[in-house]
């Protein structure tokens, strides 16, 4: 008789302990303003990096965690050790790069985490061939890591020279949409 008792006054202490939990409150538009700020602000320091083409300050954002993910165009990089190399042999073979975010939109997932998405165009001068112009989106994961705002996820397609071209060109790029 007194086991039943002693094991529904432990499961009752457990739903109260568990009830008296501190509650997540919810982030105030003030606070999601300041983390939509931050992270902003990576995404900036980023483009300033390839702009500079400087491939330590562009790392530098980035996570080294084991769960951060990098892609490119399609491809998945194995490691950051991976990405960071194969940023480092593009930037060798520029002279110069132009790299500017046209529109950047940033969702707030919590106080230590937001997405961003942007488009942006850029031009590039390889050492050993002609300017080349384009455009892309990129999606970022940023996230707050060991004190500091890292991308734990990095995703970016840019579309080839000539589908930038044709897209540039064609009359509803230029009119905006059509109005009905």
């Amino acid at each position: 008789m007194k086991t039943p008792l002693y094991s529904l006054l432990f499961i009752t202490f457990v739903f109260i302990a568990f009830a008296c939990q501190p509650q997540p409150s919810a982030l105030t538009d003030a606070q999601k303003g300041v983390i939509a700020d931050s992270a902003k602000a990576v995404a900036q320091q980023v483009a300033g990096g390839i702009q500079a083409l400087d491939g330590a300050a562009v790392m530098a954002r980035f996570s080294s965690d084991p769960d951060a993910r990098f892609l490119e165009n399609g491809f998945l990089y194995a490691s950051y050790s991976a990405f960071k190399d194969s940023l480092v042999a593009d930037f060798a073979t520029l002279s110069t790069v132009s790299y500017q975010i046209d529109a950047s939109n940033v969702v707030v997932l919590g106080a230590d985490a937001a997405v961003i998405t942007e488009s942006f165009h850029f031009s590039v001068k390889p050492k050993t061939d002609e300017e080349v112009k384009g455009q892309g989106i990129a999606s970022l994961v940023v996230q707050m890591r060991n004190g500091r705002w890292q991308i734990i996820q990095w995703h970016e397609s840019e579309l080839s020279p000539s589908d930038t071209e044709e897209t540039m060109s064609s009359p509803t790029a230029k009119e905006g949409p059509a109005k009905k």
